[in-house]
């Protein structure tokens, strides 16, 4: 078995035979479209290029994909006719389906099989993943019993946990992953950067206008969320590890949180931050590195683009407002009541909630119950269980978070996923963004295994013994 092994491994690591399989399963994926009547030629173009790229750099893709791609539907009709185009960019990675499935989906499945069969096995802490898991058989169980189909409950209602843990073992095995020591950290500058330039030439010559008047480049709160902790990466980074490309990230991070606006992100980030400096070592030098890199970003967007410090007095203004309960605005007033509304459903029925079907309080256009808090809409939906089990999720990814940032042999992706994984639970007060969104729980799934793979290490890490260049990527290790 040993040596059957040893030969399918030469095997998969030989360019023809990774070549073929990528043609292969184009070829594949082109014909599932076809019978499954696939929307829009994009659809096509997302999902053969996916299936391309994945045989050589499978998380590096996914991570870029999770990136680029936003999850905001142009049917929505959301910010009117001259809205930027970086709003929708991507979206039919989540929208359009091939036999009622996500492109989103099936490229995750697809990197994640092809992760475990060209990759060498690692043994993560799978607290998060076991969680995820029993939580999305619970969802299954409980709509089945409720009358829904197996197939619905589970591609619908238990959704996230499948993109969860397909996530997470695509993260786990980075490491593994041809090039990724070299590559991923100037893969993430690349993108970011590209993205940021991008967002401030759209707001700079007023493309970037929704039907309101106000001003949105991004609006999906992944995308502020990702580059925020790519940005406190950067800046929380040992000394020796931090080089031009680090700030790079941070500069394209921090454009990109402000060009996001979205309140529920700059303070899940400000929150991360603080735990992050509670378990640093060096405090005073993270705290100087950011006084001086929120100065210079907000003098460069004062001198560029002068409307755009103004757009930012007024998100903070309306962030403090409702910590103090006197939300002026309509769309953070809306929020809190929501959440008030829901509190009280609670209270009336704290064991069971209303069930999945509730109807009273309903998403716009759809019939789905949403609250704008994670806890309280699995509570809700699922009864008392689902609110535990939401809980014990979130206090797994932040302990583990925790306890990578305490390390001083993390490089910048590891801190990238663990700071992520400390701003998901605050964001997600205001949005049940894990059970009702494709993006975030991939995402999640992809840095909880990335933070598990590091902290599942035995020994001492090969990143101690060895100098570690600029931008924190770690050099080749040499093979046994």
């Amino acid at each position: 078995m040993r040596l059957h092994g040893r030969r399918l491994q030469t095997l998969i690591e030989l360019p023809l035979a990774q070549a073929a399989l990528a043609v292969a399963v184009s070829a594949v994926a082109a014909g599932a479209i076809a019978h499954g009547g696939g929307r829009t030629p994009v659809t096509i173009a997302l999902l053969l290029a996916g299936a391309a790229a994945v045989w050589r750099w499978p998380a590096l893709t996914l991570i870029g994909l999770l990136i680029v791609c936003q999850e905001l539907d142009p049917a929505q009709g959301f910010g009117g006719p001259g809205a930027s185009g970086l709003l929708f960019l991507g979206h039919q990675v989540f929208f359009d389906t091939v036999s009622r499935t996500s492109i989103l989906t099936l490229i995750l499945a697809a990197t994640a099989a092809w992760t475990l069969i060209a990759t060498k096995p690692v043994r993560p802490l799978p607290g998060a993943l076991l969680i995820a898991l029993v939580f999305g058989v619970y969802i299954t169980v409980f709509m089945w019993v409720d009358g829904s189909a197996l197939s619905s409950a589970i591609n619908q209602n238990a959704l996230f946990a499948v993109l969860f843990g397909l996530g997470f073992l695509v993260g786990c095995r980075a490491t593994g992953n041809f090039g990724w020591r070299t590559y991923a950290a100037p893969a993430l500058a690349a993108i970011l950067s590209a993205m940021a330039l991008v967002g401030l030439y759209l707001y700079a010559s007023g493309q970037g206008q929704s039907g309101t008047g106000t001003s949105v480049i991004f609006y999906d709160s992944a995308m502020g969320a990702i580059a925020g902790a790519a940005a406190l990466a950067g800046l929380t980074l040992e000394r020796a590890r931090r080089g031009r490309l680090a700030w790079v990230i941070v500069g394209a991070g921090l454009v990109i949180v402000v060009l996001a606006a979205r309140r529920n992100v700059w303070a899940a980030i400000v929150v991360a931050l603080a735990v992050a400096l509670l378990v640093s070592p060096q405090r005073g030098r993270i705290v100087a590195r950011l006084l001086g890199a929120a100065a210079v970003a907000v003098l460069a967007a004062v001198v560029l683009v002068p409307s755009l410090g103004s757009q930012i007095g007024d998100q903070l203004s309306a962030i403090w407002e409702a910590t103090q309960g006197t939300a002026a605005d309509a769309s953070v007033h809306g929020h809190l009541s929501d959440i008030s509304i829901g509190w009280h459903a609670v209270e009336s029925s704290p064991l069971t909630g209303i069930g999945p079907h509730g109807q009273w309080l309903v998403n716009e256009g759809g019939g789905q119950l949403y609250v704008h808090n994670q806890i309280l809409e699995s509570w809700l939906r699922f009864g008392l269980i689902g609110a535990v089990l939401v809980v014990a999720l979130q206090v797994v990814l932040v302990a583990q978070a925790v306890r990578v940032l305490r390390r001083t042999d993390t490089d910048l992706l590891d801190r990238w996923a663990a700071m992520l994984l400390l701003i998901a639970p605050v964001a997600m007060l205001t949005a049940p963004f894990l059970t009702q969104t494709e993006r975030w729980p991939a995402i999640l799934g992809v840095a909880a295994g990335l933070v598990g793979a590091r902290l599942g290490r035995a020994g001492t890490s090969s990143a101690s013994l060895h100098p570690v260049p600029a931008g924190g990527a770690q050099p080749p290790q040499p093979r046994a």
